[in-house]
């Protein structure tokens, strides 16, 4: 027997909207990276990493430069993946939470 297509769609949908929520919670988290970085470079705060980037880029210093934005990739993707690992675990911990 076929089951119809809206059933299965709607059985699909919670895991879809999981889905969807933790790739916008990585774009999110990606991009509050960057603009957090470019704001620092604008604003040259002292002591930040964005200072440390400018000051490279200003006196060319090249290899400055490239390790400084190493060190924020490298922040931003294990800041990412703490985060995205902690909210796997939540919803985790909520779904199994809802099978009572």
């Amino acid at each position: 027997m076929r089951i119809p297509l809206i059933p299965r769609i709607l059985k699909w949908l919670p895991l879809l909207a999981t889905c969807a929520w933790l790739a916008g919670c990585a774009t999110a988290l990606g991009m509050s990276w960057k603009s957090g970085v470019a704001a620092e470079v604008i604003g040259v705060v002292s002591g930040s990493l964005g200072e440390r980037l400018y000051d490279a880029k200003i006196y060319l210093q090249t290899a400055e430069l490239l390790s400084w934005t190493v060190v924020i990739v490298a922040l931003s993707a294990a800041f990412e993946h703490l985060v995205l690992r902690l909210l796997r675990r939540l919803l985790r911990t909520l779904e199994g939470g809802c099978r009572l």
